[in-house]
Formats: structure tokens, sequence, C-alpha cells
């Protein structure tokens, strides 16, 4: 009784092992040869021939037709809106007029103050009257340095 279930149709069998085993088979034996496949033809160019098992096989080009696009423009463009650009630096030179503006009328306003304030010390300078007196200050320091750094002062 077997016990394997029955091979598919074509399949080989136990027998056609058994055979295909034994020398005197394994020479009349052919080697396998498929049918040929269909080869689709029309989208797909042949660029030239190769010889594989005594037939000439079609090498077929391996990318498509290249597709043309229009030339860009390469025109250098500005990151920035033109109008926008001119509006920043309208800003920009109004900012600094301003400021450089301000520190005049600054430098003016302290002048002015400071130039009040030296006229009145003039003025009260000159109606105070008075005689000048010198003093003499005279000093003696003495001193006197020794071994290791040490110093010492004599006033």
């Amino acid at each position: 009784m077997n016990s394997l279930p029955e091979p598919l149709p074509g399949w080989p069998t136990s027998v056609d092992y058994q055979q295909a085993a034994h020398p005197a088979v394994r020479r009349q034996l052919a080697p396998y040869q498929p049918a040929p496949l269909p080869i689709p033809m029309e989208d797909r160019r042949v660029v030239g021939y190769t010889q594989h098992g005594g037939l000439m096989i079609p090498v077929f080009e391996a990318h498509a037709e290249p597709v043309v696009y229009q030339p860009r423009d390469l025109t250098p463009r500005s990151v920035i809106d033109p109008i926008a650009q001119r509006l920043v630096g309208a800003g920009a030179c109004a900012a600094g007029a301003g400021w450089g503006l301000s520190e005049v009328i600054n430098a003016a306003a302290a002048g002015g103050l400071g130039l009040g304030v030296l006229v009145l010390l003039l003025l009260a300078a000159q109606f105070r009257g008075g005689t000048t007196v010198t003093h003499n200050v005279t000093k003696n320091i003495t001193n006197h340095t020794s071994w290791w750094g040490k110093s010492h002062m004599n006033q």
C-alpha cells in the first residue's frame, strides 16, 4: 500500500528518478529546453545581439527615451520682494537719520548747559575777590629694603 498521494500530471515519479539515475539512461536524456516566450517589441528598442546557448538573443535598451523639457529661466532672483526691500531700506534710513539728529540735539543741549555753568563759575570767581593763599607741605619718606624682599618705611 502506497501512503503517498499520486503526483500531479507532468510531475516526475519515482520511476523517472530511478531511470535518470542509471548511467545508460542519463546519457540519452536531452538537456531541458524551455519553449520560447514571445517578446513584446513595440515599447523596447533593440540595441544589439548577443550569443547565448547557440542562439542570438536581442539586447534591449535599458532606459526609456529621454523626455525633452523646455529650458528653465536661470536668471537670479532676489529672495525678498524688491518693494519690501525698498520699504525696509527707507525705514532704516529714517531711523538712522532720527538717531543722528537726536545725538546732535543732545550734544547741543549738553554743550549749552556746560557753557552756562562755566560762565557762572567765572562770574562767581570774578566777584569773589580776596587773596590767594599758598600752602607748602614737605614730607620726607625713607625706604629701607632688607633681605628677602622686606621693606621698612619711615615717614
